[in-house]
């Protein structure tokens, strides 16, 4: 389909060099990986890495393991499949249980900021189990103790900026 549109579509197995070089490897600047296997994903990153280290790779990743996996290839941008989406439908659900649309935002994005982070620090816990949970069990009453802070201020209450006009019915 996307060939219809004047892009070059090369078919086969992206993890071969020699289709990675066909493909314009060599010259490029970014390679944006978005494949849902795997293992493959990370064979090729770790081609890349060895013959083109200085294309930048932005990643998609299938979960935490799966990011994990890039991080220890030294990718380090990665986004994970599902987790933009439950970050949106919890920002919704805040909103349709009463929360100011800013507040529900704001919160959301505070989670974001602390989930990244909380990443990044678990990262350097994969393959020592008990300190890993305990480390995962920490994260979470952080940002608990975080989002009910960050509940108790009142300005974010009153902020109606961004919920927009008052719902009123159409004229008759």
């Amino acid at each position: 389909m996307v060939s219809r549109f004047g892009i070059k579509v090369f078919y086969g197995d992206c993890a071969r060099l020699d289709l990675l070089e066909a493909a314009g490897i060599a010259e490029a600047k970014l390679l944006i990986l978005a494949i849902d296997d795997v293992e493959t994903s990370l064979k090729v990153v770790d081609v890349v890495k060895a013959s083109f280290p200085q294309v930048a790779i932005l990643a998609r990743a299938r979960d935490r393991t799966h990011a994990f996996d890039l991080m220890e290839r030294g990718v380090t941008h990665i986004f994970r499949e599902t987790f933009g989406s439950a970050l949106d439908m919890g920002v919704q659900a805040l909103s349709q249980l009463g929360f100011r649309a800013y507040a529900a935002r704001r919160r959301g994005e505070l989670f974001r900021q602390h989930d990244e982070q909380s990443l990044l620090e678990l990262f350097s816990h994969v393959g020592e189990e008990a300190r890993y949970r305990q480390e995962a069990r920490r994260k979470v009453a952080d940002i608990e103790r975080i989002l009910e802070e960050d509940e108790e201020d009142q300005g974010m209450a009153t902020d109606q900026a961004w919920d927009g006009p008052p719902k009123r019915p159409l004229p008759s």
